[in-house]
């Protein structure tokens, strides 16, 4: 059994999941909080941005969401599936109806 242990400070990761379960239970104004934590922690971190970005667009914030996932898609050349959800997701909340279907 390991009995190291990592602070919540330490990892963006553990900050931005924290965001998107806020974000899940209805609770945005945490989940807008551990968003701008992860980002603190590792400002350079593509998954912070991203988990921030989906963060904003559910929380009634598409425009500035829109800017968090560029950066995530700008440090992160190769990025996962979902970020491509929460891209497309901002495009649509955002009245960008014809846009987000061509994507």
């Amino acid at each position: 059994m390991c009995s190291e242990s990592i602070s919540l400070n330490e990892s963006s990761v553990a900050h931005g999941l924290l965001s998107w379960l806020y974000l899940i239970t209805g609770v945005h104004e945490k989940a807008l909080l551990e968003g701008e934590r992860s980002i603190a922690v590792a400002p350079n971190s593509a998954d912070a941005h991203a988990f921030y970005a989906f963060s904003l667009a559910f929380a009634g914030e598409p425009k500035k969401a829109m800017s968090r996932i560029e950066s995530a898609l700008r440090l992160n050349p190769f990025p996962p599936s979902w970020y491509f959800v929460v891209s497309e997701s901002c495009t649509g909340l955002l009245g960008r109806y014809e846009e987000a279907i061509a994507a």
